[in-house]
C-alpha cells in the first residue's frame, strides 16, 4: 500500500518497532537549502493547530511531491481530506530536513491520533510546508496531517466529513479496511465497512525481517500463521504481502472472510 512521502509502509504501520524501517524519499519544490530544526519557538502563533481540518485536493493530499500547501482550513464537519495531528515551527522551510526530523514521528502521531493502538488501520501520514504566500509573510513550520486513501495502492484521498480523532474506536467502520476481493490489489478500492463486505482486515500487521531478497512462499506461510489467531467460528484468514521489502523488512496484513463465501456483516 502506497504511503505518502515514505512516511508509512502499509499506510502507516502502527507498531513503533515495525514502522517498516521506513525512510522518506519525497522531493519538495520551492525549498530552502538548510535543514529543518525542531523545537524552535519563534512564530508559534502561525503554527497550524492540532485538530485543524484541511480541504487539500484529493488528488494531491497524499502525493509524495506535494509539499507547499495553500489549502484553506475548514470545519471538520465539512468536506475535507486531511487533519493536523502535529505541527511545529522550523528555522528553515526544507522538505529534506522536515523528513529527517519529523518523518517517523509523523507516522506515529497519525496512528496515535486515530487511536489505533497496536492495531493496523490504513491511515496515511503526510508532511506539509507553508505556501509561498505564507512563507512571504514570515511563516516557517512543518505540519503533519492524517488522511485516508480511497484504496490500498492509490494516492487519492478520501473526502471526509468528521474528525479522525480516536476514530479507530469511535468510528471503526470509517477507518477500518474492507474489500470485496483480495484479487487485483493494484486497482482495488476500499469498500464501506458500514455495509456488508467480503473481506476485512483483522488489524494485525505482519513483519518479516531480513527479507532482502524477498522470502519464499514457505517462509511467508510460517510468518502468516499468526493470522489464524484472529479468526472466529466460520471465518478463515489470509495474508496479503507487500510486493517488495523496504530496508530489509517485508510487511503484510491479515484479512478475514467467511469460509462459505457469504459477506461479513457491517462493522459498528
Amino acid at each position: 500500500m502506497r504511503a505518502p512521502r515514505g512516511l508509512g509502509c502499509l499506510a502507516v504501520a502502527v507498531l513503533a518497532a515495525a514502522l517498516c524501517a521506513c525512510t522518506s524519499s519525497g522531493q519538495g519544490s520551492r525549498s530552502a537549502s538548510a535543514a529543518a530544526t525542531p523545537h524552535a519557538t519563534a512564530n508559534v502563533q502561525d503554527v497550524p493547530a492540532v485538530g485543524t481540518c484541511w480541504d487539500v485536493p484529493p488528488e494531491e493530499a497524499l502525493v509524495a511531491t506535494y509539499w507547499n500547501d495553500d489549502s484553506s482550513p475548514v470545519p471538520c464537519t465539512a468536506s475535507h481530506t486531511t487533519e493536523t495531528v502535529f505541527a511545529e515551527h522550523v528555522d528553515q522551510v526544507d522538505p529534506e530536513g522536515a523528513i529527517a526530523s519529523f518523518g517517523r514521528f509523523c507516522a506515529l502521531k497519525a496512528s496515535e491520533y486515530v487511536g489505533a493502538g497496536r492495531q493496523w488501520v490504513p491511515v496515511h501520514a503526510a508532511l506539509y510546508l507553508p505556501s509561498d504566500a505564507q512563507m512571504a509573510s514570515g511563516q516557517s513550520w512543518v505540519r503533519c496531517d492524517v488522511g485516508l486513501a480511497t484504496g490500498p495502492r492509490t494516492s487519492e484521498a478520501r473526502v471526509l466529513a468528521s474528525s479522525l480523532a480516536n476514530a479507530a474506536t469511535s468510528q471503526r467502520a470509517t477507518v477500518w479496511a474492507c474489500l470485496d476481493s483480495l484479487e487485483g490489489w493494484e486497482q482495488a478500492r476500499w469498500v464501506s465497512c458500514a455495509e456488508p463486505h467480503a473481506y476485512e482486515t483483522s488489524g494485525r500487521l505482519l513483519v518479516v525481517e531480513n527479507a532482502d531478497p524477498r522470502p519464499g512462499a514457505a517462509r511467508l506461510a510460517v510468518a502468516a500463521a499468526v493470522c489464524d489467531k484472529d479468526v472466529r467460528k466460520s471465518l478463515v484468514a489470509e495474508a496479503v504481502w507487500e510486493p517488495e521489502p523496504i530496508d530489509d523488512i517485508l510487511n503484510g496484513s491479515c484479512w478475514v472472510h467467511r469460509a462459505d463465501g457469504r459477506k461479513l456483516p457491517p462493522l459498528e
